[in-house]
């Protein structure tokens, strides 16, 4: 770890952050969706998880996935995660997916979590399994063009499947 501080410009703390990752595109999918998360993000950055690193040309930005879900589950463990993780459930969930995506061992599995996902953090973690699966300009959309009170033709079918 390097002792200088991460850019506080956003552009710029997101190209080290890239350069950190690059060329391993699930890695580099794991953080553009902490990137994304501001939450997120701040969590680990003001938790130490993100850091600069010194490269030969220029400082990059790398992500420690496995210290963050580790201290996730120890604050899960000793009855703490409100008060050691404010972002919440919604952005564990995304956490989980990102460390998933950067290779972090025993996890417990994402199914675990996925409806604690907000439509936002929904949004963002489909549109990073897209980029891990080289469709970087992939975009989600939760509603599926339907305004919040519409059920979709999936929605009605699941309704009708297990209600009638």
């Amino acid at each position: 770890m390097s002792g200088q501080k991460l850019p506080t410009d956003e552009a710029e703390l997101y190209r080290a952050f890239l350069r950190g990752a690059v060329p391993f595109r699930p890695y580099s999918a794991a953080v553009d969706l902490v990137f994304r998360v501001p939450e997120l993000r701040q969590w680990m950055i003001d938790g130490g998880f993100a850091y600069l690193r010194e490269d030969k040309e220029r400082p990059t930005a790398e992500i420690d996935f496995k210290a963050a879900t580790d201290r996730v589950r120890e604050a899960v463990a000793s009855g703490s995660f409100e008060s050691e993780f404010p972002p919440g459930d919604s952005c564990r969930a995304a956490l989980w997916l990102a460390a998933s995506l950067a290779g972090v061992p025993h996890l417990d599995p994402l199914r675990f979590f996925v409806e604690a996902l907000s439509a936002d953090h929904a949004k963002l973690c489909a549109e990073a399994v897209m980029y891990a699966a080289d469709f970087m300009d992939g975009t989600a959309d939760p509603s599926g063009g339907l305004d919040d009170e519409s059920m979709g033709p999936r929605e009605e079918l699941f309704d009708k499947i297990c209600w009638e």
